[in-house]
């Protein structure tokens, strides 16, 4: 094993329990490979004995790539490399019928919960429309059932958390949201943790042949995991308390998703034997950039304080660009960006451009397309969550139960069927009084009296179709599968409803792809060892991973020659030689909600990890002026990167520089102010410079 000595130390202590603070670059992958391959090789754990988790697929997919390729598939047979929700889901499989779920359970993404949201908020004020629940009152209440889930918090004991007519409304929607999803046999993506952790609290014996099980476990990104994610992984390491936890407070940015830094402090309380190790050689950055780095963090409290350092180059100075407003802001980020490729004879994915919110990048993408740059927006949505996609699932999964409510809302009137709002709405208070399914209604002799003899029809010939789909299905999934869409008109209906013919064609290959997925699922795949499935089976299969992989099938764009714009939330993890930070300005980074409510540790973390990204060259960008810059921060329905839609602010063009900027080390900057008038020195050199590059350019050939 090439590792220093801290990581060495990290990957040998299997004594007991064992954090490892991992600074920026440092390693902690390779730390976490490197003991996994050291349990099973040196240790003679057996592979199906150990389990790493972490938080992406990706991440999941990348470690055990890394594992597979230093050791034997015999000792690394059974070894579990996953994210959270998918150990368990794994768990909840494994138990469904102690838990008291069918084995056929189905996961509810985050449509099918606003449906269910909204249908309960119907019965608990039937005097209200469905149009009178804003998105923004569904999501809130979503917030409020994940927020009592993540902090274990059952339905019965959720008004506690109520402050106001508003919490209470939210507790009672938390009850019956429950009840209803027991009662379809469903579960969210917060279950598959809440659930196993409620299980094992009130079955020891199961939890301690789990425990048996998994004699070692391993955390990446500790710091991301919430109160129920530390419970989970606190009762499956028991008494043996043999695990490794891998984080770095440093960047913690995922507050609004429930993660606790404070998970740090609380492991130390509960597991006081813990060995805490530290890497902080950074193998990514300049001295230089690390020295800012160090200097930004320094301002935030910290348990375990921490200093990176680096063997590599101290590097150049940190260029601070001022510029008069953000037109102006991208025209000189296009202009560094096109002279540094020139300069540099480096490729376009080597840069990068980071911002705190999400509308920052819409004058880049201007800037960037008029001076012909490449550019990807990362992040783009993914291929299950692409409306067509969606379709077509909630399609297999009501011709597979027609017991589906979420699945026939989504599909009833998808192609048009002249089955609106008002008769889904009737349909849903009718089914509900009867105690029976929307499919059953809508055929019930009872139900026609609530609505007109063509919609009744309409709803009538839905159920045809959808019952000779599941007959069909019995006989030859394949070929249904492969003739829906024909069936349906489904290429006229996207026809009509995209902005064009090739936008209409896009949509029809992914629907192509998850027919295809689908019917090798049902075929098997020899190739890949892969045994047929049964339609149900291949079904939930796919539902399972629209909920935990959320496959992109633009994945292969990473390896496209593109400039990368993202958000600074969406960077962590990434590197690229040159990094762009725009916005440093009060009020953006820091974000104004934050200074709001007094507390921006969490936005320096943000900056921090922004910071941390770049390999070569550091770059910062402020403007004085920014145009509507109220409305542009904060615009009602924004998304600001992490998660959250913030309410506009009356217009104030006026910036201040982002308080980050005053935290660096002055002698480390280099401060380029184009709204302050230049100095003769200034003038000559940038002449100078201009002369120097037209004449490389003319003796390169022009």
């Amino acid at each position: 094993m090439n590792l220093n000595e801290r990581q060495l130390e990290a990957v040998r202590y299997i004594g007991g329990p064992c954090l490892v603070i991992a600074g920026a670059g440092s390693g902690k992958t390779r730390v976490i490979t490197s003991k996994i391959e050291y349990l099973l090789d040196t240790c003679g754990y057996p592979g199906y004995s150990v389990a790493a988790v972490t938080f992406t697929n990706k991440a999941a997919r990348e470690m055990k790539e890394r594992v597979f390729r230093s050791v034997s598939p015999e000792a690394a047979e059974g070894l579990i490399v996953t994210t959270f929700h998918s150990l368990g889901l794994r768990i909840i499989r494994s138990e469904c019928s102690r838990i008291g779920l069918r084995s056929n359970f189905m996961l509810f993404d985050e449509h099918d919960k606003e449906i269910l949201v909204r249908s309960v908020l119907g019965e608990l004020q039937p005097s209200a429309g469905a149009d009178d629940f804003s998105k923004e009152d569904v999501e809130r209440i979503l917030g409020f059932i994940s927020s009592c889930k993540m902090d274990m918090v059952e339905p019965e004991d959720s008004q506690s958390r109520a402050e106001d007519g508003d919490g209470i409304l939210c507790s009672k929607v938390y009850s019956r949201y429950a009840s209803m999803m027991r009662s379809y046999g469903a579960l969210d993506l917060d279950d598959l943790i809440y659930l196993p952790v409620i299980f094992f609290r009130s079955h020891p014996d199961e939890l301690a042949r789990w425990q048996r099980r998994l004699r070692y476990i391993l955390v990446d990104e500790y710091q991301d995991t919430n109160s129920c994610q530390y419970e989970l992984l606190k009762l499956l390491a028991g008494e043996r308390q043999a695990f490794t936890v891998v984080g770095d407070d440093d960047q913690s940015i995922y507050s609004w998703r429930g993660a606790r830094p404070e998970n740090i402090d609380l492991l130390i309380r509960d597991f006081p034997d813990t060995r805490v190790i530290k890497l902080e050689q950074n193998y990514r950055s300049t001295g230089r950039i690390l020295k800012c780095a160090n200097a930004l963090i320094s301002a935030n409290s910290h348990t375990f304080g921490k200093k990176l350092f680096s063997a590599a180059d101290f590097g150049p100075k940190v260029n601070v660009f001022v510029t008069k407003d953000d037109e102006r802001q991208a025209d000189l980020l296009s202009s560094e960006i096109l002279g540094s490729t020139y300069m540099h004879h480096s490729r376009w994915k080597d840069y990068a451009v980071l911002y705190r919110s999400s509308h920052l990048s819409r004058i880049i993408e201007k800037a960037f397309v008029r001076n012909r740059i490449p550019y990807r927006i990362s992040g783009s949505v993914s291929f299950f969550d692409r409306s067509e996609v969606k379709d077509f699932l909630s399609y297999f999964r009501l011709i597979l139960n027609h017991d589906d409510d979420n699945a026939f809302l989504r599909v009833v009137n998808t192609p048009r069927r002249d089955i609106g709002a008002a008769t889904t709405e009737k349909l849903g208070i009718f089914a509900r009084k009867h105690g029976m399914s929307m499919f059953d209604a809508a055929q019930s002799a009872l139900f026609q009296k609530e609505v007109g003899a063509n919609t009744f029809r309409a709803l009538g010939e839905f159920c045809e179709f959808i019952s000779g789909r599941t007959d069909q299905a019995e006989d030859d999934a394949r070929g249904m599968a492969e003739s829906l869409a024909d069936d349906l008109g489904y290429g006229a209906y996207l026809s009509s409803s995209s902005k064009n013919e090739d936008i209409a064609s896009i949509r029809m290959r992914n629907v192509e792809q998850l027919v295809s997925w689908l019917t090798e699922k049902l075929d098997g795949n020899p190739r890949e060892h892969l045994e047929p499935q049964s339609f149900e089976a291949s079904v939930h299969s796919l539902c399972t991973r629209d909920m935990l992989e959320h496959s992109s099938l633009g994945e292969d764009d990473e390896e496209l020659d593109q400039v990368q714009l993202m958000t600074l939330h969406a960077s962590k993890g990434l590197e690229f030689p040159y990094v762009y930070i725009i916005g440093m300005e009060e009020g953006v980074l820091p974000h104004q909600s934050a200074i709001d409510e007094g507390d921006v540790t969490e936005e320096r973390r943000l900056c921090y990890v922004g910071i941390t990204r770049a390999m070569r060259e550091l770059n910062l960008m402020e403007v004085k002026t920014r145009r509507g810059a109220g409305r542009s921060m904060r615009r009602q329905g924004e998304n600001d990167g992490d998660g959250k839609n913030r309410r506009g602010s009356p217009d104030d063009s006026k910036m201040t520089e982002s308080r980050f900027i005053g935290e660096l080390p002055s002698e480390d900057l280099d401060i380029h102010n184009e709204t302050r008038p230049k100095t003769e020195d200034e003038k000559a050199a940038e002449a100078k410079n201009v002369s120097m590059l037209l004449k490389e350019f003319l003796q390169s050939g022009g």
